[in-house]
């Protein structure tokens, strides 16, 4: 019978420090710093061509994670004597994942309803007045959520975890 690691293997620990990193520079770049700089501004083109990079190298890493993860031998479980806490904590796990491949896809659908890969990597046309003005939904229903709503949202809530 094989057993079971006592650490994750170095390409884990690795993939978790240099995910975490870029997430929480996009989320401190894209949230507060990117919305500081007007629209209008031509220093937002490349502010948003290195967020826009960050968030697609955030995705594909979180791709490679979820494959080191089904694909390697890992560690037991930590156990904290609470089988309520035990389970929560691989609920958060979930969560997170969840979470940061929501908002890696609302940001890519946000980008789309913006043309911003067109605009930002091509130079044809402008940044919207506002990112805020975006469509809410295919109907325009101002009640739902759109791009902006969806990325602060999951921000706020990769935050607290």
């Amino acid at each position: 019978m094989n057993e079971l690691p006592k650490r994750y293997s170095k390409t884990a620990i690795a993939l978790h420090w240099i995910t975490a990193v870029m997430i929480f520079i996009a989320l401190v770049v894209g949230g507060p710093l990117l919305a500081e700089i007007d629209n209008s501004n031509p220093e937002k083109i490349s502010a948003l061509q290195g967020h826009m990079i960050m968030g697609l190298l955030v995705g594909v890493l979180m791709l490679v994670r979820v494959v080191v993860r089904v694909t390697s031998t890992r560690p037991a479980p930590k156990q904290t004597g609470s089988a309520l806490l035990d389970r929560l904590g691989g609920l958060t796990h979930t969560l997170l994942y969840v979470l940061v491949f929501g908002m890696v896809a609302s940001g890519i659908g946000m980008s789309i309803l913006a043309n911003l890969p067109e605009i930002v990597f091509q130079g044809v046309g402008e940044l919207p007045t506002s990112f805020h003005e975006l469509p809410h939904s295919p109907r325009d229903n101002s009640e739902n959520p759109n791009g902006t709503d969806c990325l602060a949202y999951s921000g706020c809530a990769i935050s607290s975890l």
